[in-house]
């Protein structure tokens, strides 16, 4: 079970079913699926579902969760999925957003609609998720709009995935898909440029597999793109199928030609690339492109194309190499998350090195961390080295070490 789902299940949800009395007028001792109610109860609020193994809905009535608490069948989808009884599941999801209040009927609505979709069932999941949005609170609305444009996706209602794809205040890579392909399908204009976006700022992952099948599946689609885009499309797709060489002569086609520096911006491009070069176990020849590429890009792909040729000929086991690069980055590049990266890849290269002045030279360092939970992990792994090399004087050690320990306490 997911942490999120358990959590809200054994902390929320549990606090209430245990808290409510039976509902229903005159149960009495009368079992809930053949098992006492008060025991149903403990085992629940305990995490023991073996009770629940044999509960069969075809004999047996799903609405007598309700005599637990009103939020009992929302609790108890995730106890059955738990025990890999997805029509169980869906039958308490059912159940929680036919007869549940708030607000576990809107949480049951959002969850019963993204379970539709992933049943393909989506006028279903259309159904339930317009009628969460009905009256959806702000903290709900988001999320069953996100599962409507999907199933509006999926349905083929392009016009509709759109317009309702649009009212999101957040989105996220398969969102962006989604637009992109409706665009196409309805001979829309933003199309070219939704699915640039999708190539250049998305880490790899299937969703460009999936773009990519569907733009050759239709070769006027293919041709709204010009020949270095095409580079960059059928590259990004050879690097999700692993073929490393014939995705980054894609991704260097794509660099090559004029347009590109401006479109870069702050996207995955240029981390794409470099871990494609790591995959391909050409670190070395990946930092000297790199380093190519950085007088040509401007802005955010400006450093993000010096930190791929430390990283890089950090792994080709050129620390010395590395750390003009890398200090650029931890120095001048305008996000705090990258320039603790460069950081943390400094104080590798300086312990690679063996430097005679290495307290002083991470004490450096450290002066300059966002997040000093960052570089944990290297000062544990690394600090021994120091003590078993007696890597210190007094008056360096004590300078060095309060440095660091100032940075780590903030």
């Amino acid at each position: 079970m997911p942490a999120r789902v358990s959590s809200y299940l054994r902390i929320e949800l549990f606090l209430v079913l245990i808290a409510f009395p039976l509902v229903a007028a005159g149960c009495g001792p009368r079992q809930i699926w053949g098992i006492d109610p008060d025991t149903l109860k403990d085992d629940l609020a305990a995490g023991r579902y073996a009770s629940l193994s044999t509960v069969d809905f075809s004999h047996q009535d799903p609405r007598d969760a309700l005599r637990l608490s009103p939020d009992a069948p929302l609790s108890l989808s995730f106890v059955f999925a738990s025990l890999n009884n997805d029509a169980a599941s869906l039958r308490m999801l059912e159940l929680a957003w036919d007869a549940s209040p708030a607000p576990w009927k809107e949480e049951a609505g959002i969850f019963l609609a993204e379970r539709y979709n992933r049943d393909k069932t989506y006028d279903k999941a259309i159904a339930v998720a317009r009628g969460v949005l009905a009256g959806a609170t702000p903290q709900g609305e988001d999320r069953a709009r996100r599962a409507l444009v999907e199933a509006l996706y999926w349905s083929k209602d392009d016009a509709g995935a759109l317009r309702e794809a649009e009212k999101l205040t957040q989105s996220d890579a398969e969102i962006l898909l989604f637009r992109g392909v409706s665009s196409l399908r309805a001979g829309l204009a933003p199309a070219h440029d939704l699915v640039l976006q999708l190539f250049l700022q998305e880490k790899m992952s299937p969703l460009h597999s999936r773009v990519y099948t569907f733009l050759v599946g239709e070769p006027t689609y293919m041709q709204l793109f010009s020949a270095p885009e095409q580079g960059l499309l059928g590259g990004m797709f050879a690097l999700t199928q692993g073929q490393w060489t014939k995705g980054i002569v894609g991704l260097e086609t794509f660099l090559a030609s004029p347009a590109a520096p401006g479109l870069l911006g702050s996207g995955a491009l240029i981390a794409n690339l470099g871990n494609a070069f790591i995959y391909a176990a050409e670190p070395a020849q990946g930092a000297k492109y790199m380093l190519t590429l950085v007088p040509r890009l401007a802005g955010q792909a400006h450093y993000d194309a010096l930190e791929q040729a430390g990283r890089l000929l950090r792994r080709a086991k050129d620390y010395r190499g590395s750390l003009a690069p890398l200090q650029t980055v931890a120095d001048e590049s305008p996000q705090p998350a990258q320039r603790d990266r460069a950081r943390w890849y400094i104080i590798d290269a300086l312990f690679a090195l063996k430097a005679p002045d290495l307290p002083e030279a991470v004490a450096r360092e450290a002066v300059g961390w966002n997040d000093p939970s960052y570089f944990v992990d290297i000062l544990q792994s690394r600090i021994a080295e120091l003590a078993a090399g007696r890597r210190w004087t007094p008056a360096r050690g004590r300078r060095g070490s309060s440095a660091v320990c100032r940075a780590i306490r903030r």
